[in-house]
């Protein structure tokens, strides 16, 4: 897990397995994550091999820290495996999805509402 912190933004960059197992191992690094003062939360996923609903936890996590502050969750290149458990567990409407990233300097702008995050989801595609 690679994490980049800027201004209230925060990405994560997970890859591999995401299970039982990868939350052991990065369970304090996530909570230490959300004591900090974070609006959004990008969660790069398109490296993520595996994924079972472990990540459905990593996302109810950082959900119940932005939320509140009107802030929002991302998840970048999910796989259809990962929709499917956004969908099953009724995740899809809380999270805000992308399919990948642009390169720095190439911005382009949300169709989706950005809850007055506009300087933090430039990059959002549909």
């Amino acid at each position: 897990m690679k994490i980049e912190k800027s201004d209230g933004l925060c990405r994560l960059i997970l890859d591999g397995d995401v299970d039982s197992w990868w939350l052991h191992q990065h369970e304090g690094a996530l909570q230490d994550l959300c004591e900090n003062s974070i609006e959004m939360v990008v969660l790069d996923v398109s490296a993520v091999n595996f994924a079972d609903s472990t990540i459905l936890t990593v996302m109810e996590l950082f959900l119940r820290h932005t939320e509140p502050q009107r802030g929002a969750v991302c998840l970048v290149g999910a796989s259809p495996m990962i929709r499917k458990l956004l969908k099953m567990f009724g995740l899809q409407t809380r999270v805000m999805m992308a399919s990948a990233i642009p390169p720095a300097g190439q911005p382009q702008r949300s169709t989706q509402p950005t809850r007055n995050l506009n300087t933090h989801t430039d990059w959002l595609s549909a």
